[in-house]
């Protein structure tokens, strides 16, 4: 009975070590190559464990970290498109909006936000996000895309303004657009 079992151990292992081993270890490495983050956890979680103060100040501060190396500016990104358009401002009023005038069609509120860098526009489908500047009337001042217009209007762009006497006195003009 031992021989007979000694067969079957010996079988069985000569199957697990043949099959299933590579086939952990593979697993193993596909998960490490998929996530590894948790690699990079796991060597971390040791440092985490231990109250020693020095070993996570030594994780926070690099002392060989270059701090003089700045990411560039995107101020001083060139424009990917320069067009002509007519631009017009409004204000958060219903009868020049909707029912919810304090909401842009991006979601964001422009009343709370209480800042006048809000542009509306349908030209060219533009995201919301969008940077872009109006150097002939703001020089370099960034306005963002957050919201729409009628879509009867096309090449044209509004600006949020907080008073209705500041867009009223700003009319309607034909400008320079960068498009960042």
């Amino acid at each position: 009975m031992s021989k007979k079992l000694r067969k079957i151990r010996k079988k069985a292992y000569k199957v697990y070590s043949q099959t299933l081993i590579p086939v952990f270890v593979l697993a193993i490495t596909a998960i490490q190559m998929t996530f590894p983050q948790m690699a990079l956890a796991i060597e971390d979680i040791s440092v985490i464990n231990e109250p020693s103060n020095s070993q996570i100040t030594n994780i926070i501060d690099y002392s060989t970290w270059d701090y003089e190396i700045r990411l560039p500016e995107s101020n001083n990104k060139e424009p990917r498109y320069t067009i002509n358009i007519t631009v017009t401002a409004y204000n958060s009023l219903p009868w020049q909006t909707d029912d919810t005038p304090c909401i842009a069609a991006s979601g964001m509120d422009v009343c709370e936000r209480d800042a006048e860098d809000i542009i509306a526009t349908n030209f060219a489908h533009l995201p919301f996000g969008t940077r872009v500047k109006l150097p002939d009337l703001y020089g370099d001042r960034i306005f963002r895309v957050e919201d729409r217009m009628n879509k009867r209007y096309y090449q044209r762009a509004d600006i949020w303004m907080k008073d209705y006497a500041d867009a009223k006195a700003f009319g309607k003009k034909y400008t320079r657009m960068e498009i960042f």
